[in-house]
């Protein structure tokens, strides 16, 4: 770890001690020089309950790292110098899952959200807090761009072993991009691996996927809305689902339809329905869909909303039914989070019904 993030991390976890009631620390020394297992050691008093805190530090940590670290740091035994130890995972960044292992192993951890875990029996301090939003954003990038394409693939084609090629080619990603997309899941322990090299290939399991799509939905919740614009078109919604279908085919346009009107046709669970979202790529031949339905666009009154989607996974594992294309169950399952009244509640049955996770 760099030494201005190391010195960072370790300011900033004696200040959230210090501010503990019934707590008090002083960073002792750096005792790489007395064991390499540990980077700083900080002697502290947890609501009377003195501790020696041998600590490790990380930039960013997954399950795997604090493994190893953890690994490290319990072969030190339970005292020191005459006094008890607690082994401390410290980082710019915990994962959830990098949480769960140090709690899991009797462990303390903190990072820089000031989620702070102390286990100093009988003393017992938690803090949890969700991660910065600069960290959150980097520990969600698999979920973004080009990236995402990668994890679609894999939810797609979950159970089933798959190389960096074969992704490459389904995701249509550089295999620059896939290769790298599959350590960071790899890292997370969002995936399972077999082979090495050339030949090494991953496989998204089911339970596995569970996982996967709690943080995706998590990220998705914790952004501002996708930008829909807001059309009023003469014509009820199922009619107008018909209407977009036949005019995207004349007009040569790439869409899907997407959000309720679709999760209505995957897994019925809604009386009526009032408006229709789309996504569809607003060039020449999206305007002319537009054209075509009698579009008008308005700020109130609206039952047709449209989010110009340029990204060509917005529209993998798209679907045919009846003439008309619906976007892949993920796909309106994570358009419905953000949607109102009773879409996240259709959400939540797509989810069930159709994608298992």
């Amino acid at each position: 770890m760099p030494q201005y993030i190391e010195q960072d991390v370790a300011r900033a976890l004696l200040d959230a001690l210090n501010e503990v009631p019934k707590t008090h620390a002083e960073l002792r020394m750096r005792i790489a020089s007395i064991d390499p297992r540990v980077d700083l050691m900080i002697e502290a008093s947890i609501g009377g309950q003195k501790r020696l805190l041998m600590v490790e530090m990380k930039q960013t940590a997954f399950p795997r790292d604090v493994r190893e670290m953890l690994y490290r740091l319990l072969q030190l035994g339970d005292s020191y110098d005459g006094r008890r130890i607690l082994p401390m995972v410290i980082a710019n960044s915990l994962s959830a899952g990098a949480r769960q292992e140090i709690r899991e192993a009797g462990a303390g951890y903190f990072d820089l959200s000031g989620s702070l875990y102390l286990p100093a029996d009988p003393a017992f301090v938690f803090i949890d807090r969700p991660p910065r939003k600069a960290q959150a954003k980097k520990l969600a990038t698999v979920f973004h761009g080009r990236k995402a394409a990668v994890v679609r693939v894999l939810f797609s084609r979950r159970d089933e072993w798959i190389s960096v090629k074969e992704i490459s080619d389904a995701a249509a990603v550089s295999p620059a991009t896939a290769s790298e997309t599959l350590t960071e899941l790899e890292r997370r322990e969002w995936v399972e691996a077999q082979g090495a090299g050339p030949t090494k290939q991953r496989r998204l399991t089911s339970e596995l996927a569970t996982v996967v799509l709690d943080a995706w939905t998590q990220d998705v919740v914790s952004r501002p809305p996708s930008r829909w614009r807001r059309y009023f078109v003469p014509a009820e919604a199922q009619q107008m689902v018909v209407m977009i279908g036949e005019a995207a085919r004349d007009a040569g346009a790439r869409y899907a339809i997407t959000g309720e009107a679709a999760a209505q046709t995957y897994t019925p669970h809604l009386t009526s329905l009032s408006l229709v979202r789309c996504r569809m790529t607003l060039d020449a031949h999206g305007a002319e869909v537009l054209n075509r339905l009698g579009a008008r666009a308005v700020g109130e009154g609206w039952n047709l909303a449209i989010h110009d989607s340029r990204n060509p996974s917005d529209f993998s594992d798209s679907r045919q039914i009846d003439g008309v294309c619906y976007a892949s169950p993920l796909q309106v399952y994570l358009d419905l989070l953000h949607a109102p009244g009773r879409a996240k509640d259709l959400g939540q049955f797509l989810r069930r019904d159709l994608l298992g996770a």
